[in-house]
């Protein structure tokens, strides 16, 4: 599946306990640049997701993260249903596996504004 940019799941005991730094970086050494994430199932309908970025680190959330993550789990028959919750640590995104498509919902907060410096 396609979600915009590469991505790689990585299917752990306990996202929260992973080096995501150390994760990423021997992931991405086998499949090159990418985000990465650390995913676990928690039941039938819901899994939970760390995610780094690739140039940025780790995320508070990430969309094309969680939608890659809910079609990994799928092809692992590790979750099943319409709607698929993703835990994140910045909150729980919801995910509608379609046959050509897959949607995403949940809440959208700003968390940093600014501008940029006119240096002429």
């Amino acid at each position: 599946m396609r979600v915009g940019n590469p991505n790689v799941m990585v299917f752990v005991d306990d996202p929260a306990r992973e080096d995501l730094v150390a994760l990423a970086a021997a992931s991405t050494a086998i499949a090159g640049p990418a985000n990465v994430g650390a995913v676990m199932r928690r039941g039938r309908g819901e899994i939970e997701l760390r995610v780094h970025e690739r140039g940025v680190g780790e995320t508070l959330a990430c969309g094309t993260g969680a939608v890659g993550a809910v079609a990994a789990a799928l092809a692992r028959k590790d979750v099943e249903g319409h709607e698929i919750r993703v835990i994140l640590p910045g909150g729980t995104v919801v995910v509608r596996p379609g046959q050509e498509r897959y949607e995403l919902a949940g809440p959208a907060e700003y968390v940093f504004s600014g501008e940029v410096a006119d240096e002429t």
